[in-house]
């Protein structure tokens, strides 16, 4: 066997041996990139739990005003002699509740949207993880078929080095 043979014989297994450590690389990578959006994924959801909460607590921050307001109402109207509970005042303390509804509703409302919005956020990071693990490869399969391929091309250039060796 000539030195080229064994030259080329080398390099077809170091090649082999380059591709399944390049396979082994790219998943090491994949699954890295995947462990970290599960980690953003999980992180989002904390997040819209949080949103919930914060609303839900901006919720009850309003609604103490909105008391503590229609008790400084109360105070005006008992001090000017109108008679609390009827007539024009009910319908200012009634009004106040109905804005105070609104208000809160619209809190509630809001805090629902960023917490839907983070968690649809989430989702997605957990949809790119499941795609990086996708696409992870059988790095022994590379190395084998890079191997069979540069072990066929080494027996075709050894058989046609013998059949020239023949022709002279």
């Amino acid at each position: 066997m000539s030195i080229p043979t064994l030259v080329e014989g080398f390099s077809v297994v170091l090649g082999a041996q380059a591709a399944g450590a390049q396979a082994e690389a790219a998943n090491a990578a994949a699954e890295f990139n995947a462990r970290t959006l599960e980690e953003n994924a999980a992180i989002a959801d904390v997040a819209a739990t949080e949103e919930l909460r914060l609303g839900g607590k901006e919720e009850n921050i309003l609604r103490d005003q909105a008391q503590q307001f229609k008790g400084q109402q109360r105070a005006v109207f008992s001090t000017s002699g109108a008679l609390v509970g009827s007539g024009s005042t009910l319908d200012v303390l009634a009004g106040t509740d109905r804005i105070t509804e609104i208000d809160a509703l619209t809190i509630r409302e809001n805090a629902l949207k960023r917490a839907r919005t983070l968690t649809q956020r989430g989702t997605g990071f957990l949809r790119r993880a499941t795609l990086s693990r996708l696409g992870k490869v059988d790095a022994g399969a590379i190395a084998s078929t890079t191997l069979l391929t540069g072990a066929g091309r080494l027996v075709t250039n050894l058989s046609k080095r013998i059949g020239s060796l023949g022709a002279a």
